[in-house]
């Protein structure tokens, strides 16, 4: 069994949850870390549409907190981005999908409503052409007798590698809306996971009076 979770970081609040009962450890960290990270969430959403990310609006809409299934034992980790992909729950990806008939009247399943360009969005991106011209570059491989050789390697024009290479097209600023939002709402978050904290403990000194 898990041991207790622990809140690090704010003095107040790790003090506080010590109070907390051990089989009420989980169930209350979630309560808190989501009072926490809606405050955030909120503000990411206003920043992305202040910045104009609007058009579809699937961006703003996918803005989400998520617990990490893999945390360390006895902790509970929680990241605040943008659900895309596989991480969306089907009953999204449902309603935003198109069936479309490509080249050689083959079916392809496309979504409009996945988010994916989130990061490009948060950090900026170079621009990538569509294509370049093939050809050939060089690259070093370190044998397992130590020696190091140089080989070669032929690049389709559609090849990715290539295309990233290709620099000349620019590259996109970035228009942050997770970063400046936990900045900004540091504070106002810790106040409510601890608003979330105090009414669990005030329910649980309510119980032991009655």
């Amino acid at each position: 069994m898990a041991d207790k979770p622990d809140v690090t970081g704010v003095p107040d609040l790790t003090a506080a949850f010590r109070e907390v009962r051990e089989d009420m450890a989980q169930k209350v960290s979630r309560r808190m870390v989501v009072a926490g990270g809606k405050v955030i969430t909120e503000r990411a959403k206003a920043i992305a549409k202040a910045n104009g990310s609007v058009i579809t609006g699937a961006m703003v809409e996918n803005i989400a907190i998520k617990r990490e299934p893999n945390a360390p034992d006895g902790t509970a980790q929680y990241h605040i981005g943008v659900r895309h992909g596989r991480e969306q729950s089907k009953r999204v990806q449902a309603k935003g999908q198109k069936r479309l008939v490509v080249s050689r009247g083959r079916i392809k399943v496309r979504r409009d409503n996945d988010p994916f360009y989130w990061k490009w969005v948060e950090t900026g991106r170079r621009v990538v052409p569509a294509s370049v011209k093939s050809g050939t570059t060089a690259y070093t491989q370190r044998l397992r007798n130590g020696r190091v050789v140089v080989r070669s390697r032929k690049y389709e024009a559609s090849s990715l590698r290539a295309r990233r290479r290709a620099t000349s097209q620019g590259v996109v600023g970035r228009k942050p809306f997770i970063e400046p939002a936990l900045q900004q709402e540091r504070d106002n978050a810790i106040t409510a996971m601890d608003r979330a904290l105090q009414r669990y403990l005030a329910s649980e000194r309510k119980k032991g009076g009655a």
